[in-house]
């Protein structure tokens, strides 16, 4: 069990008693008798916070069960009302203060309390009550539309059937088993923690539902949620900052040598006005006449993202040798990316010209009226930019796709010493350090090397992605300069990614790509402000 858990239920019995003898100085003494129910009342209220305490932390599950085999995946519907009525009121749910405020009210009712006092506690109630409200058609809003939660051996992930105008499309929001931290589980429900920031609420809806929870909770959860646990199975036990944070900077040194690989850095030049044909991102893209210029699944025509000149710019192998690559994406929320099929090049396009056709003008590309990305209403450049390419190098940094093998092979290496990430470090300050050194090249628009992400590598979770092992183009949103302030923003300062398979690079051959992107809270970006 979190100490934090067992605070938030000693937190409900502290209020309780500070309010049970706040309320007995507010009473007059005047009247004896009237001073004596409000104390009685007032000790009832506490009794009662301090039951309520106690079963705050007494619903609580360890993650242990004896369950059989498991399915691949189960599911937690949305609840009813009856359930979000009785989760509002009941002791394991956030409001374990709610039939307080009204037995307090009523309390003031019967015995006419000071106004001021009454006020109060009638504005508490409102607010409850507006609350209670808004969760009552949240829930409705859940089941009208199939709304559930799924658990499974990847992760768990909130899933739905329909579309909901207010989120523009099929909604889907996954976490993989290694950003769970906490699982807390309750009579009802368990409540799941990641660390990107995002909760699941699980409810359970028989007991072999919940038994089939927990044992897949327990094959698949693997950092303890009792850190002091970590610290006693850590090879680095007992050790002082200093000497853990030597080891952690020691690793990480030893696998930048063993990692690090070239790349390629594009720098944003807003000196240069690009041409038809250069590298650069956004404006009107070169296009061949002969070829069919790409559409979304609905017809319509898509926009420019970036556009490499190999002609212009010799980079070495498996990068093309010449011709000119083009990234294209759709006019919407979601820059064209399809969260369930990442490789889903329906409204995204990487395009290959093996040639440059020297009679295609610009005159020519306008008049085919084609959109751009500094004037969408959804997009995630501000206007169009030249860029520079030069040589760089890159390393490999926690969270993606291979680090987690380069990690346990340096620590085995060096020390001779078995252990995950997750439960190597025993210092918070030293895990942070290790992880900003290895990350200290700053966010850069590349192609090659390895790549960045705001939250997670989406090829750790699905083994399909794992095969599109080559970062082709990689572009955050840190493309700025001091001059004319911001030029990339995917959603809230997240980064998107284009992988390739080694072996299609290398056939110039871009019909299997895989594009993500993510940011630090999903949605759309309009650049209104720029």
């Amino acid at each position: 069990m979190k100490p934090k858990t067992v605070k938030n239920g000693l937190t409900v019995c502290g209020v309780m008693i500070a309010a049970a003898i706040i309320g007995i100085f507010t009473v007059s003494g005047d009247n004896a008798a009237k001073a004596q129910i409000t104390l009685a009342a007032f000790l009832l209220w506490m009794a009662h916070g301090l039951y309520r305490g106690y079963r705050h932390i007494k619903a609580q599950k360890p993650l242990s069960c004896n369950a059989g085999p498991q399915e691949d995946a189960i599911y937690s519907p949305p609840p009813t009302t009856t359930q979000v009525i009785n989760a509002f009121f009941n002791p394991q749910g956030m409001h374990v203060r709610t039939s307080g405020s009204i037995f307090l009210l009523a309390f003031a009712a019967i015995f006419g309390l000071h106004t001021a006092l009454f006020g109060l506690f009638t504005l508490v109630i409102l607010l409850k009550a507006w609350f209670l409200c808004k969760y009552m058609r949240l829930a409705k809003t859940m089941r009208e539309n199939c709304i559930y939660t799924e658990i499974s051996n990847t992760g768990v992930a909130w899933r739905m059937k329909k579309d909901i105008s207010f989120l523009k499309g099929p909604f889907v929001k996954k976490s993989p088993w290694h950003d769970v931290y906490e699982i807390i589980g309750y009579e009802r429900y368990a409540l799941i923690r990641t660390s990107t920031g995002d909760e699941y609420l699980f409810r359970f809806t028989s007991p072999e539902n919940k038994k089939q929870f927990y044992r897949i909770a327990s094959d698949n959860f693997m950092k303890s949620p009792d850190k002091s646990i970590r610290r006693q199975s850590s090879p680095n036990a007992g050790m002082t900052v200093p000497e853990e944070y030597k080891k952690a900077m020691r690793i990480a040194s030893e696998i930048k040598q063993r990692t690090t690989v070239p790349c390629y850095r594009l720098e944003i030049n807003s000196e240069r006005k690009p041409k038809l044909t250069d590298t650069k991102l956004g404006g009107l893209p070169y296009w061949d006449k002969s070829k069919k210029y790409p559409t979304g699944e609905k017809g319509e025509k898509m926009m420019l993202l970036a556009q490499i000149n190999f002609f212009d710019n010799h980079m070495n192998a498996p990068l093309p040798q010449s011709g000119i690559l083009q990234f294209f994406i759709t006019d919407d929320y979601s820059y064209g990316c399809n969260w369930e099929h990442l490789d889903n090049q329906k409204n995204f396009r990487v395009v290959y010209h093996a040639n440059i056709d020297p009679h295609v003008t610009r005159e020519q590309v306008e008049a085919m009226k084609l959109p751009v990305c500094e004037n969408s209403e959804y997009r995630p450049l501000c206007r169009e930019v030249a860029l520079d390419i030069r040589p760089s190098a890159s390393n490999s940094v926690p969270g993606i796709l291979g680090f987690s093998d380069a990690f346990r092979q340096a620590i085995n290496d060096l020390y001779g010493e078995q252990s995950s990430l997750k439960e190597y470090f025993v210092h918070d300050e030293n895990e942070h350090a290790f992880g900003k050194t290895l990350c200290n090249n700053k966010e850069q628009i590349q192609m090659l090397g390895y790549p960045t992400f705001i939250k997670h590598d989406p090829r750790r979770v699905e083994d399909d992605y794992r095969h599109y092992d080559t970062l082709l183009l990689q572009i955050p949103s840190t493309g700025t300069d001091t001059k004319n302030g911001s030029i990339t923003m995917w959603g809230n300062c997240g980064v998107a990614n284009f992988f390739i398979n080694h072996e299609d690079l290398a056939q110039l051959d871009f019909s299997h790509i895989l594009y993500t992107w993510n940011s630090i809270s999903p949605g759309k970006s309009k650049h209104h402000s720029r």
